[in-house]
């Protein structure tokens, strides 16, 4: 399932309870419609946006709301299964052109409940085998899975936007 206009944040610890507000002031002069939710104690999902993800991280990136860690785009988002997660992954390679034939790989994150990232690691990498090539020490683009309880949230990232902190800060 697509999830245009959303967004995901985790904030530091001992700032969560001000980040809602943060985040808002952020983002409504881009957009009035724009709604954040809080998914755990530390997680806020940015949604009902008409801005694009990539476009909602840029602005968060541009005037930091002093809560955040890290924020990632989500392109897409599925129940916390991991077929229907690795489906929703092969289908957004296959579909865009910029990420067939890449090297990557996936990166899976339980936020809240249980649940075998190793093994949707492994399925997206098999999934993706003949469209795409795991490579851990030069990846052109990393997939993150962000997983709450019943929730998937997955991303594309390019390498550098990975680590937060180190390539793209806030």
């Amino acid at each position: 399932m697509r999830a245009l206009g959303q967004a995901l944040l985790t904030a530091w610890t001992g700032k969560e309870h001000r980040c809602v507000e943060d985040v808002l002031n952020a983002l409504l002069p881009y957009d009035q419609a724009v709604e954040v939710r809080q998914l755990t104690k530390a997680s806020f999902l940015i949604s009902s946006s008409k801005l694009g993800a990539d476009t909602i991280v840029s602005f968060i990136r541009r005037t930091p709301p002093s809560c955040a860690a890290r924020v990632f785009p989500v392109h897409a988002s599925a129940r916390s299964d991991i077929i229907e997660i690795t489906n929703v992954v092969k289908n957004l390679v296959e579909t865009d052109e910029r990420l067939r034939g890449k090297r990557f790989y996936a990166d899976c994150r339980v936020r809240s409940g249980e649940f075998e990232c190793r093994a949707v690691e492994i399925a997206i990498g098999t999934a993706l085998r003949g469209l795409a090539t795991v490579d851990f020490k030069s990846p052109d683009f990393v997939i993150l899975v962000n997983v709450f309880k019943d929730l998937a949230l997955i991303s594309i990232l390019k390498e550098v936007d990975k680590n937060f902190r180190k390539g793209l800060s806030v």
